[in-house]
């Protein structure tokens, strides 16, 4: 079991497979402040089941009661990019249906397909994903340190060892 901080599923995916799949395999998701599962670019791709946390702690009591309860489950926490650098999906939507008809076109498979996919993306929001990436990726940072502190000093309190 892990715990992962994240800010949604590539934007191309079909999210709400994606979170059956999630569900099936046993991860626990949950969203940092918000009930509404991201979708990496935006802050909430409509898909609003998913149970709200709002600090590190609950999300250490989350994953640490999956742990005592022995459940074979990782914690997967949804964490939206910050508001400022959000692209709407509104704007977004397009831009990705634009990029897949591109990578569909010019028969991209494989590895290759992310890359081009993000350059297609980059190029038609003129930087603004990029941008976008960034901001969540660092902010993912910030969340995941936390919540390590918070990991931290509850296993030295109780003298638990999770693995």
């Amino acid at each position: 079991s892990m715990l992962v901080v994240s800010s949604g599923a590539k934007s191309v995916l079909d999210l709400a497979k994606t979170l059956e799949l999630l569900e099936t395999f046993g991860v626990s998701v949950v969203g940092f402040k918000t009930n509404n599962f991201p979708s990496f670019y935006s802050r909430s791709s409509g898909l609003s089941k998913i149970n709200r946390v709002d600090s590190p702690k609950e999300i250490v009591e989350t994953f640490i009661n999956n742990q005592l309860l022995k459940l074979p489950c990782s914690t997967l926490v949804s964490n939206p990019v910050p508001i400022e650098n959000e692209i709407l999906p509104t704007e977004i939507d397009s831009v990705i249906k634009k990029a897949l008809v591109e990578l569909k076109e010019n028969q991209v498979s494989g590895k290759a397909v992310t890359p081009f996919l993000l350059d297609a993306i980059f190029k038609e929001t003129k930087g603004k994903s990029l941008e976008t990436n960034i901001s969540l990726a660092l902010n993912n940072v910030k969340l995941g340190a936390k919540i390590a502190k918070e990991l931290s000093t509850r296993t030295k309190r109780s003298g638990s060892k999770f693995q």
